[in-house]
């Protein structure tokens, strides 16, 4: 069992689902494709997925391979929290410049960018407005964390311009991921990782997709093309613990841009971006087109993308956050309160109110 399920767990929309609330439930799983699985305790199931509708309060149990996962049911489902309102202001210090569209983004309260060239070589603090300039700039550098941007062969930690050197002499095919402690790299071959500030890396078997950089929070988490043939593009993951790297979503259908922060992981697919707990399986998706998004931004459980309304393309969050301006708003990075995004050639900033974010996107349903 373990084998098949390497994260040793079942993911699920609600560990306390109300009566009549559908629950979908999934599990990561790494045996024979098709899968057959013999779920018990739900109303349906096809391969690695099932659901089910509870219709009375109290315990209730599921199982599939040896797995078992309690939910208990409760009467009604609390009320949401109302969507939270934003503050949007220009950022005129960085510019919609850059050679990679997808800057610029941030690194804790600094926003990093392009002050005008092609190159990501200017770092603005959100709070106080202070400018550095990065020396010896990069087209694509990674980001995270309390002010920590990597490149191949160096790293700035802000307000510090000038990178430190750590040689790296490896071929990447995306943007490198970081969350300011940790480094993960995507290769032709494998996925590559190690700690900032020590020269071991640690070496994944896996086949991360070009373009799309791997996510590094309490678990490595990136976009998977090793059954492209076969099942498309899929989210596998990587913590402490684990031999391997294990699929997180493995099935027919695309998944795609891979974000990760503390123990959350989200993704983007055909029609939904999913959150997900890699510690609980807690799992929330949000119906969406988000076809035109460069990418996925997520802080702690809050995801942020780029949702086509049919005319242009809008930000929306999962926490309800949504940016309908006229024209396109691109690029969207999110860091708690704040929110960086494109908008006709402006970088622009959005201050989102805290009491209405608090306490979080999926805290207040389970």
């Amino acid at each position: 069992m373990q084998e098949l399920v390497p994260l040793g767990r079942i993911s699920t929309s609600a560990l306390q689902p109300a009566v009549g609330q559908r629950v979908e439930l999934e599990l990561p799983y790494a045996g024979p494709w098709p899968a057959r699985l013999d779920w018990q305790g739900v109303d349906g199931s096809e391969g690695s997925r099932a659901w089910l509708t509870p219709d009375q309060p109290g315990p209730h149990r599921v199982e599939v391979l040896g797995l078992q996962l309690e939910l208990l049911v409760v009467q009604e489902a609390p009320p949401r929290p109302p969507p939270p309102d934003a503050l949007v202001t220009s950022l005129p210090q960085l510019k919609a410049s850059c050679s990679d569209a997808r800057y610029p983004q941030l690194a804790g309260l600094w926003a990093v960018g392009c002050g005008g060239g092609a190159q990501v070589d200017t770092a603005v603090h959100l709070e106080s407005r202070l400018v550095v300039e990065l020396r010896d700039p990069d087209d694509a550098p990674g980001v995270g964390g309390a002010g920590v941007v990597v490149a191949r062969d160096r790293a700035w930690t802000l307000p510090e311009g000038q990178p430190e050197r750590h040689p790296r002499p490896v071929e990447a095919v995306a943007p490198w991921g970081t969350d300011g402690r940790r480094v993960a790299i995507s290769t032709a071959d494998d996925l590559q990782w190690f700690a900032l500030g020590e020269h071991t890396r640690q070496h994944l078997k896996a086949s991360p997709a070009p373009w799309m950089p791997p996510a590094v929070g309490d678990a490595l988490a990136w976009v998977d093309v090793g059954e492209r043939a076969l099942l498309g593009e899929d989210i596998y993951v990587w913590r402490d613990g684990l031999r391997d790297a294990a699929p997180l979503v493995r099935r027919v259908g695309d998944q795609r841009h891979a974000a990760a922060d503390g123990a959350w992981v989200a993704w983007i697919e055909e029609e939904q971006v999913c959150v997900e707990s890699v510690d609980s399986g807690l799992r929330r998706c949000t119906p969406t087109d988000a076809h035109t998004s460069r990418g996925l931004s997520l802080s702690g459980d809050v995801a942020c993308w780029e949702q086509w309304n049919g005319t242009d393309a809008d930000i929306q969050c999962s926490d309800g956050l949504s940016l309908q301006r006229p024209g396109h708003q691109r690029s969207p990075s999110r860091q708690g309160d704040w929110l960086l995004f494109q908008e006709r050639g402006q970088v622009l900033v959005a201050r989102i109110s805290p009491a209405a974010t608090s306490p979080g996107a999926l805290a207040p349903q389970d």
